[in-house]
């Protein structure tokens, strides 16, 4: 089965209150003076996928100039949604949508789709999350980090539970009450299949803000998601405190 990668960039980070100043997420610096798009880009790249950045029309040029001078190479493509103004986005679905029309994937290859905003690669690599999909060739398959304290998912991360097999069977998306200290990372395996029920899920008036939505409405239709455990921790740089977290990631403790 044929593979490529679609990394989701096309926020416009409302909610790290101009931390940033206009940096784009995929542009943070971590504690290696590496951006995030470095760590991804070269972890995709030792894997053999080409690569797609969807964003939009305010951060197109940022990131398209940065990869341009760091990465000239075919396998690494930059594609603007168009979109200038918070109110106008697609949502993180609906851009892996456009991408995936704009690009003509091929309708029998698997689509790695991945946050602009994560760091991740101090506790796996996308060959350890590749291997994984390929032991559950029938799954829709995501991440899972246990942060060990309910508290930081309560309204703030989704949470899910597992079965004895790595199996999701229960999710709630920023919970009031956390059912476990299991928090969803959002990269995740779609299967051709996965994708048309995608669009389905769009077209039935889906909420295509976060990918993790598409989650309950999968479950609903009988398909297995299976979890792969990270090793270590896993920042989501969704808020000032996590930019800030993300920005340190990797740094040796004293």
């Amino acid at each position: 089965m044929e593979r490529s990668a679609i990394i989701l960039a096309g926020g416009f980070g409302e909610r790290t209150n101009g931390v940033l100043k206009n940096t784009p997420k995929l542009l943070i610096k971590t504690a290696d003076s590496q951006t995030i798009l470095d760590h991804v880009f070269q972890d995709l790249n030792k894997n053999g996928l080409d690569t797609l950045i969807v964003t939009n029309g305010f951060f197109y040029s940022a990131i398209a100039e940065y990869a341009h001078i760091n990465y000239p190479e075919r396998s690494l493509k930059i594609i603007n949604d168009g979109k200038l103004l918070p109110g106008e986005r697609l949502g993180a679905l609906g851009d892996l949508l456009f991408a995936v029309d704009s690009e003509r994937t091929k309708t029998n290859e698997d689509i790695l789709v991945l946050p602009s905003d994560t760091a991740y690669w101090e506790s796996f690599s996308m060959k350890d999350f590749l291997d994984f999909t390929s032991l559950h060739p029938d799954s829709f398959v995501t991440v899972v980090y246990d942060v060990g304290d309910r508290e930081k998912i309560k309204r703030n991360l989704g949470c899910v539970a597992l079965d004895n097999e790595n199996r999701i069977i229960e999710f709630e998306e920023k919970p009031e009450n956390p059912k476990s200290t299991l928090a969803i990372v959002a990269i995740y395996l779609f299967r051709p299949e996965h994708i048309k029920l995608l669009r389905e899920f769009k077209k039935s008036g889906g909420n295509l803000n976060s990918p993790s939505n598409i989650i309950p409405f999968l479950m609903g239709r009988g398909v297995k998601i299976s979890a792969f455990l990270s090793k270590g921790k896993v920042v989501d740089a969704n808020g000032p405190k996590e930019v800030s977290e993300a920005i340190a990631y990797g740094r040796k403790q004293p």
